[in-house]
């Protein structure tokens, strides 16, 4: 796994912004950590929380590189879940945990003729 991750920022000239990974960080990671902000008090996010997150993103990805992104509402949802175990283990937040669920965000259009 570490080879292909250096293939593919190589492939994109060393630009780590223009990588998956940077995205996945957007698509992935992030949205979890807002999740988790939205459940919890917390003031500030120890360093183990990114690695929470990491592993949590790799069980999701399984066998490849990425998790699929027809499934991204589901990693978001199962990597939240991991940081707020982490969260209660490390008694960082004593406040009961809120429905995940409840606090996703869920577009919804207008239809318009």
């Amino acid at each position: 796994m570490i080879v292909q991750a250096a293939v593919i920022v190589t492939k994109y000239g060393g630009d780590l912004k223009r990588s998956p990974f940077f995205h996945t960080l957007y698509v992935c990671i992030f949205p979890a950590f807002g999740l988790l902000a939205s459940l919890t008090y917390l003031k500030h996010l120890p360093n183990e929380l990114f690695l929470v997150a990491a592993e949590a993103l790799s069980k999701m990805a399984g066998d490849r590189l990425f998790p699929e992104f027809s499934n991204l509402r589901n990693s978001t949802k199962f990597i939240a879940r991991e940081l707020l175990k982490k969260v209660q283990e490390l008694k960082l937040d004593l406040t009961p945990p809120k429905s995940i669920e409840e606090k996703m965000w869920f577009p919804t259009y207008e239809i318009y003729n």
